[in-house]
């Protein structure tokens, strides 16, 4: 099955569209002809460093990624730095000095067969952390890290999945899931000294704690994401409210003066100094495409207001990155944009961001923006017009025409933002006025009132409502045409709805949602398998499903049981990709993935597996290992 390049959904949310953003673009880098993508981020004294898919990690310069190392031959999932020593983990554990040069190979403290799932490390600190297996309980060891790595084991009591980890100066946080509830073990002086709750149905996806040892939690529930905050001297545990915010990933730093202005042409400066304790946070905005970026400043174990980054980072969709030096203003996070991953460094602990060039690692642009392709689908779904056999859909050629005119409305020729060309024309589809007035009507979903033939969502539709008229579902070439009254235009246009089309592949019956949420199931291959997982850090199978399709818009319960039961089921006959497949034991459903043709499905299959694609028999009651397939679900029908 292929790995869709570019997949949005659009979500219909009362009055308005709102446009999911997803961690899709698979492509951001390039090696070897395969798909690598920047895996995990981590930071430590004046040191903040990136990981890939494929083992490599580069260092977060002022201005642009250092040349990356090959450092582990799997994907990295951890990176952290004490003042001393860098750690990368993954397939196993590699060490540096800060600022690394020259990475090797350490032993891990994980038992023998187990790997370390979280990494995290203080000024002169470091702890890592294992989840359970068959064998062994999930545990960590601490290490003072400072010329000699020796690490001392920490048994924490029931934790069995750990997917975070952090220290201050001298106490250690670790969070993830006892007995399906979220967990958070304080560890200090090398032995644990207290676990706290966030509450059943929560995972605990994140950490980041300031140097006076307080910390914000991230977690992920059955319905919403939450922020809370940790007191590691008493390990009381207050929620934190985001409001509009769906929260991935918290870290802290200590804040410093801002850039100067003129120091950066994408930076807003502030003539007050920052300082104290400042907690980036980053998510997904309720209301917005792009990836929502906050700052939370902390006075001793009091949060103040949550307020709006200066500049938030100017991606299509988060990525679950980020990461702060807890003791010095310097903080990186990574998202999705046009181009592919983004990199953001924040030299003020998340006050102020500014993008960096991310050259070393190949960064290539690899298809439309996903905001702009889930418009596309959305704006012609609406028309009801589809093109003749032989030609790009129309949402294609609709992303043809936004591509040419306007670079998808980033184009800084005149008339794209405002005013107009030399002809007249207005906005990213280039409309003349008495044109745009004539197909303006009604207004579309999340549109602006009265319409603008600079705001996207109008403009896309009015595009798509003048092609249905000019006659795209009989002569797409002589619709163009009418665009644009040349012959070179319409080639261009059509060449690149191809090229979209191609990369987009939905399949006839799958709607965008559905795709979406393959999209982002599939970006997620190669993620290890962690019992009640439910984040990029590990997935279990329901996990993986749930976070695919919250990811698309559409909440679903948890369990596989829970999903099956919600439904509606479809035929097996008429199973597209994007339904999910369930399959049963003795003691009923057991397992379910989301259906990718062919035969073939996403899922996390078990223990010591990664995502990946299984094959199965589409057939009630055929065997799959110990299991028999059971059924399937169409879940567009769940709340969202």
């Amino acid at each position: 099955a292929m790995i869709r390049a570019v997949i949005a959904a659009v979500v219909a949310a009362g009055t308005f569209i709102v446009v999911v953003p997803l961690v899709v673009f698979s492509g951001a880098a390039t090696a070897t002809g395969s798909s690598v993508r920047i895996s995990a981020v981590g930071c430590g004294p004046a040191t903040c460093l990136v990981g890939t898919t494929s083992g490599e990690v580069a260092r977060v310069g002022s201005a642009a990624l250092d040349a990356p190392s090959q450092v582990l031959s799997g994907p990295v999932t951890a990176l952290a730095c004490t003042m001393a020593r860098c750690f990368a983990t993954g397939d196993g554990l590699a060490q540096a000095q800060n600022p690394p040069r020259r990475w090797s190979r350490a032993s891990s403290p994980a038992p023998p067969g187990v790997a370390l799932t979280a990494v995290g490390c203080g000024p002169t600190v470091c702890v890592s952390a294992w989840s359970s297996s068959r064998s062994h309980p999930g545990g960590a060891a601490v290490t003072d890290a400072a010329h000699t790595v020796s690490w001392q084991s920490v048994a924490l009591f029931g934790m069995d999945t750990t997917l975070a980890a952090t220290c201050t100066q001298s106490t250690c946080v670790v969070a993830g899931t006892d007995g399906g509830r979220g967990a958070v073990a304080v560890v200090a002086g090398g032995r644990l000294r207290s676990v706290g709750g966030l509450g059943a149905g929560t995972v605990a996806d994140d950490v980041g704690c300031g140097p006076q040892g307080a910390c914000l939690v991230t977690g992920i529930g059955a319905h919403a994401t939450t922020l809370s905050l940790l007191d590691t001297a008493t390990g009381r545990i207050a929620a934190v409210p985001t409001p509009g915010t769906q929260v991935l990933q918290a870290a802290c730093g200590t804040a410093g003066d801002p850039p100067r202005s003129g120091s950066s042409s994408s930076t807003t400066t502030t003539t007050q100094p920052a300082s104290g304790v400042v907690c980036p946070v980053v998510g997904i905005g309720a209301s917005s495409p792009r990836l929502s970026a906050l700052t939370l400043r902390i006075n001793g174990d009091t949060p103040g207001a949550m307020r709006r980054a200066r500049v938030a980072p100017a991606g299509e969709g988060a990525l679950d990155e980020l990461a702060c030096d807890e003791g010095s203003p310097l903080c990186v996070c990574v998202a999705d944009g046009p181009g592919g991953q983004e990199v953001f460094r924040s030299d003020d602990a998340g006050v102020t961001w500014h993008p960096i060039s991310v050259a070393a690692l190949q960064t290539t642009r690899t298809g439309a923006p996903a905001t702009w392709v889930a418009l596309a689908v959305a704006a012609a779904q609406s028309t009801g017009c589809a093109t003749p056999l032989g030609f790009p859909p129309l949402w294609a050629i609709l992303l043809g025409i936004a591509d040419v005119e306007s670079d998808f409305g980033q184009s800084s020729a005149p008339g794209v933002a405002s005013g107009s060309n030399p002809d007249g024309a207005q906005g990213p589809m280039q409309f003349l006025p008495a044109t745009f007035a004539r197909y303006d009507e009604p207004v579309p979903p999340g549109g602006a009132a009265p319409p603008s033939p600079y705001d996207a969502i109008d403009a896309v539709y009015a595009a798509a409502r003048l092609l249905c008229a000019n006659g795209v579902a009989r002569d797409p070439q002589a619709a163009v045409f009418s665009y644009d009254h040349s012959a070179s235009y319409v080639d261009e246009v059509l060449a690149d709805a191809r090229a979209f089309a191609a990369s987009r592949g939905i399949a006839p019956g799958e709607t965008p949602t559905q795709a979406a949420a393959l999209g982002v199931a599939e970006s997620l291959i190669g993620t290890p398998y962690v019992f009640g997982g439910a984040s990029p850090a590990g997935f279990d199978c329901s996990g993986l499903v749930w976070y695919s399709f919250l990811a698309a818009g559409v909440t679903l319960p948890r369990g596989a049981a829970a999903q099956f039961a919600i439904g509606p089921p479809v035929a097996v006959s008429g199973l597209v990709p994007g339904d999910l497949v369930f399959f049963s034991d003795a003691s009923g459903i057991a397992h379910v993935g989301i259906y990718a043709g062919a035969g073939e499905m996403v899922d996390a299959p078990h223990e010591g597996a990664d995502v990946r694609f299984d094959a199965f028999t589409p057939v009630i009651g055929a065997a799959w290992g110990d299991e028999v397939f059971a059924g399937a679900t169409s879940p567009g029908g769940a709340t969202s």
